[in-house]
């Protein structure tokens, strides 16, 4: 385990916090203490095994969880993570003001999602995918990209089990429906399916894709963005423990994100190294993929190796000076 990722070496939080987070991520801790926050072991849910290596005892924020990757497959993950009732408890009082720096929708996060959801559009066009007709958006918060797909002429049903954010999307006109997805009655000829920042929230992840294989057609495409060991250099700047955090129990990558889509049915049509992705469900052509996952002793280098990077990043010594700087003026 690399020191820097140990929590016997520093709790600190390594990124810069507001005072409503400073708030929650003391709550937290003191939830954590108090037995509020418990843990439970998982099956790793590509091979469904429990053979875990440590790398990391400690998230962004100094937050004791542990990060492990399995020795047969190679999938990065939280593990042990927090159960049922602990994480109803967690996304209930913690999440928001804690991770998104509010505890209320914003405006700002509804508008970069609105411009986000060009950004697909344009990269599904890049892959060859050109969308018309309805589109379902899985976990859409208050409805930004659902927006900026009516922007583009597209009709979008959002799906989100968070009230607050769906009654704020309800509350601009959009067609926001609570719960999962096969909580809803979609319509015949949905065109595709997103997953933007979700998939790496769901515990219980190989059901959330059967449900989907069941909810859609295989005239159907799924867009899934996941954060990933491979887009740590773009996302995080190099440094993977930025992208460590309690909310996040799946770290994914091309690889591993193809052979759990695999396993239900899904054909990988496109992915990047920042863990695009798009799907179709075709369990026929599924069972002729052939898929290699990482090696658990590979996964540790590359970490070795981005934290190696992040050392002469240029923006590493950026966010040091300017860190320097401002405890300077504090003092």
């Amino acid at each position: 385990m690399l020191a820097r990722l140990d929590i016997n070496r520093s709790a600190a939080p390594i990124v810069k916090l507001k005072p409503v987070q400073r708030q929650a991520l003391d709550r937290l801790r003191a939830a954590m203490a108090d037995g509020t926050i418990t843990f439970k072991p998982l099956l790793c849910p590509i091979c469904e095994q429990q053979d875990f290596e440590a790398v990391g005892s400690r998230d962004r924020y100094g937050i004791p969880v542990q990060t492990v990757v399995c020795r047969c497959c190679g999938m990065l993950q939280t593990n042990p993570y927090p159960d049922d009732r602990s994480l109803g408890w967690f996304y209930g009082n913690i999440f928001g003001p804690l991770h998104r720096g509010t505890s209320s929708p914003s405006q700002r996060k509804f508008e970069d999602r609105r411009r986000y959801a060009r950004e697909i559009l344009d990269w599904l066009h890049e892959h060859g995918v050109s969308v018309s007709g309805t589109v379902v958006d899985v976990g859409c918060g208050s409805g930004g990209v659902l927006r900026g797909l009516a922007d583009a002429g597209l009709h979008g049903i959002g799906v989100e089990i968070d009230l607050d954010y769906a009654a704020d999307g309800r509350s601009r006109g959009l067609d926001i429906r609570l719960g999962n997805i096969d909580a809803v009655n979609l319509p015949e000829g949905v065109a595709l399916v997103t997953y933007v920042q979700v998939l790496e929230h769901i515990v219980d992840v190989n059901s959330e894709v059967e449900r989907l294989a069941h909810s859609i057609s295989r005239d159907s495409v799924v867009f899934i963005e996941v954060p990933g060991l491979s887009s740590v250099p773009e996302k995080y700047h190099y440094d993977v423990l930025r992208m460590f955090q309690l909310a996040h129990i799946w770290h994914f990558e091309p690889a591993t994100l193809k052979a759990l889509f695999a396993k239900h049915g899904f054909v990988c049509m496109a992915i990047d190294d920042t863990v695009r992705a798009l799907f179709r469900y075709d369990p026929e052509a599924a069972k002729d993929q052939a898929l290699q996952t990482p090696h658990a002793s590979d996964v540790v280098k590359r970490i070795e190796a981005l934290e190696r990077r992040r050392l002469v990043y240029w923006r590493t010594w950026a966010m040091s000076a300017k860190a320097l700087l401002r405890r300077v003026s504090q003092a």
